[in-house]
């Protein structure tokens, strides 16, 4: 890791560490951003995207940026997102990379280019698998559900949330995972179920 995307990282800690998510808990912010860095640099590396110039060092720096904004403003956490780099990265970037990297946290959920693609397809990911099953778990504590209800909710937005995830997904490799942790997804709920229902194992 360099110095640039060090000192980023000091910024977003500082930022995101305290805040509460009711879907997801203290620092939830924070974990995901960390988590949709990591995945953009693996998205990168692929071998479907082994003919694209990608500018690694902002694409990772905007990924862990990418949702500062829903702290500050959930209506409109792109803009704010962009808004946050600019004031706050100031001292870490120069001119022309610093108007990348907002530009680039702007635009995350509406690709424009190839390093928007990445944090896109990265930030679809990291919303399944665990992820889901925590963020489910963690909002129907909030909301008061039951186990039961827990279940019932799961099993109405399921098949939205992951065709949904699906057909947003630009790359292969993206489409790919998504499957993988949906399919877990499922298997952990069906489990969920039958434990409730006090079925035994054979």
């Amino acid at each position: 890791m360099n110095e640039k995307i060090k000192a980023a990282e000091q910024i977003a800690i500082k930022a995101m560490r305290d805040k509460y998510r009711s879907e997801g808990g203290k620092a939830y912010t924070l974990g995901h951003c960390m988590r949709v860095m990591r995945l953009s640099g693996r998205i990168a590396d692929s071998p479907e995207l082994a003919e694209r110039e990608i500018d690694r060092e902002s694409m990772l720096i905007a990924a862990m940026f990418h949702d500062v904004g829903r702290e500050i403003d959930s209506e409109n956490h792109c803009e704010a997102g962009r808004d946050f780099v600019m004031k706050e990265l100031a001292g870490i970037l120069d001119g022309d990379q610093l108007g990348k990297v907002a530009e680039m946290v702007k635009f995350h959920n509406r690709p424009v280019n190839t390093e928007t693609e990445i944090i896109h397809d990265a930030d679809l990911i990291d919303r399944c698998g665990t992820n889901l099953i925590w963020r489910v778990l963690h909002l129907s504590a909030h909301h008061r559900r039951d186990q039961r209800q827990t279940l019932e909710w799961y099993e109405r937005e399921k098949d939205a949330w992951q065709t949904r995830w699906e057909d947003w997904a630009i790359f292969e490799i993206t489409k790919k995972e998504i499957k993988r942790r949906a399919d877990f997804e499922s298997e952990f709920f069906e489990e969920m179920l039958r434990e409730l229902e006090c079925e035994l194992g054979e």
